[in-house]
């Protein structure tokens, strides 16, 4: 009894880690497009967050380049992002469109998701407060 109880303690401290990069592909349509991609170890089980300890890396930084899993356009194409932890590799797609576009500034896409966030367009924000008239 004994012996296995030995045997399984040794076992878990020696357990493959699988490793995965999600997301598994991402398509940057404009110049100012951004992707977090994470990297994450599997072990027994246990997912863990190692995106901070990997080693990131770019098939083609002309198209897209990386930094602690933060993907940025470069150019337009195709590109292979490969993240390393303890020899262990793990990859996504990335795809790069319209580069070369000018960025355009939508109010519905990109300022009334911030307004929402914080509360600025909901119902408190926008009842007039007590005392105050029309006039004021």
């Amino acid at each position: 009894m004994r012996l296995a109880v030995v045997f399984a303690l040794a076992s878990s401290l020696y357990a493959e880690t699988t490793l995965k990069v999600t997301p598994s592909e991402a398509t940057l349509p404009t110049v100012e497009s951004r992707e977090q991609f994470l990297a994450e170890g599997t072990t027994n089980g246990f997912q863990e967050d190692l995106t901070k300890t990997a080693q990131w890396t770019s098939s083609n930084p002309k198209v897209a380049v990386v930094d602690a899993g933060k993907v940025k356009p470069a150019g337009d194409g195709e590109a292979v992002i490969t993240a390393t932890v303890n020899g262990q590799k793990a990859t996504a797609t990335v795809r790069v469109k319209d580069f070369t576009q000018p960025f355009t500034w939508s109010f519905r896409n990109h300022v009334i998701p911030v307004l929402t966030k914080i509360g600025c367009n909901s119902a408190p924000a926008t009842e007039r407060w007590p005392g105050r008239t029309d006039s004021s």
